[in-house]
């Protein structure tokens, strides 16, 4: 339980920093830092869990999909401009970003298998 709660902590500090850098600095290319945040925290998932580091990196997803709606949910409160607003809004963003984040930490935890595994 420990690696996820590190990995979503990772998951949500540099979801937050890309976020909100993209809205400050006006690029939008920024804002794909987030989802890169899944293959991070992924493999920081992976590497700090010595058995079914596997398993454990893909059970991030949900986590970081509640991370993703929550800060969705928090942006459209202070007045950020997002895609989908309000409760509902976040609802959208969680049931859009569990199968992307699924495919995100299978990639970042395939990583991990192969970094470890090829030395």
């Amino acid at each position: 339980m420990k690696p996820i709660i590190i990995g979503s902590l990772a998951v949500l500090l540099i979801s937050a920093i890309a976020i909100g850098a993209s809205d400050v600095f006006g690029w939008r290319l920024l804002g794909y830092g987030a989802w890169l945040s899944m293959v991070i925290g992924s493999f920081i998932v992976s590497v700090s869990e010595p058995k079914h580091s596997f398993l454990y990196s893909v059970l991030l997803a949900m986590p970081a999909s509640i991370i993703f709606a929550g800060l969705n949910y928090l942006y459209g409160v202070l007045g950020i401009p997002v895609d989908f607003a309000g409760i509902r809004g976040a609802i959208v963003v969680f049931g859009m970003a569990l199968p992307t984040a699924i495919i995100l930490c299978v990639i970042g935890g395939g990583l991990e298998y192969a970094y470890t595994h090829n030395k």
